[in-house]
């Protein structure tokens, strides 16, 4: 690591190259996947019918609380 006088720079240890942030390369497609995903999710959530899954779940919960068996009366 060498210091300049405007900033810390960091450098690659064996060749002395000024190292990039790794972030700065994975933002723009982050955010296009990001992006991407939303839109077909819209898309697909308009003209599609997309199951409402909390409602399969509660519904499912309902079922199993409804098949239990009354506990036995053995004493």
């Amino acid at each position: 690591m060498t210091r300049t006088a405007a900033a810390l720079v960091w450098t690659e240890p064996r060749t002395g190259v000024p190292m990039k942030p790794m972030s700065q390369g994975l933002e723009a497609p982050s955010k296009l996947g990001f992006t991407l995903g939303n839109v077909v999710g819209m898309y697909l959530a308009q003209n599609y019918d997309i199951p409402n899954i909390a409602k399969k779940l509660e519904d499912f919960k309902k079922d199993v609380e409804a098949k239990k068996k009354p506990p036995s009366d053995k004493s």
